[in-house]
């Protein structure tokens, strides 16, 4: 089409209409990239590192950073100290239970708001007494990582 021109135009008006086409406007027409969300962070606290390493696995590919404890005492300082997004609690750690820690975390004005999921291998038997401690969520081993993520977006995004 190089050759041919347009019915009824002369050559200048179809250099004028191509040049236009070409022609960027002097000012910025790219939109603004996202601002970067500040990563949500979750603690996880378990006494066996594998399930510890197993839940990283799949809450780092999410864009969460992991924070780990292996025990309630390390668990309640890391979050006073941190304030995770969302602590995710083994009902059984050693030093101080997942239930006292739970009960800690959520009679502490300053992490009260924090949501806590327990965690345990024990049972539904433990779902009254979870949930009494505090927890918004109680889960018991083993759980559908779909739905622990779900779970964990939904408090994160809430806090």
């Amino acid at each position: 089409m190089s050759g041919e021109r347009k019915k009824g135009s002369t050559k200048k008006e179809e250099e004028n209409e191509s040049s236009q086409v070409l022609n960027f406007p002097s000012h910025k027409t790219w939109p603004e990239p996202e601002p970067k969300r500040e990563k949500k962070t979750i603690l996880v606290v378990d006494d066996e590192p594998h399930m510890v390493r197993l839940l990283r696995l799949n809450l780092e590919p999410e864009g969460y950073e992991v924070l780990e404890a292996f025990d309630g005492e390390q668990a309640y300082s890391l979050t006073v100290e941190k304030k995770p997004d969302v602590v995710l609690l083994d009902v059984i750690v050693p030093k101080r239970s997942g239930i006292e820690v739970c009960k800690a975390i959520k009679h502490n004005s300053e992490t009260a708001s924090i949501p806590v999921i327990l965690i345990t291998a024990r049972g539904e038997g433990m779902r009254r007494t979870g949930l009494e401690s505090g927890a918004d969520l109680f889960l018991t081993k083993p759980f559908s990582p779909l739905r622990l993520l779900a779970e964990i977006r939904r408090m994160a995004e809430r806090k």
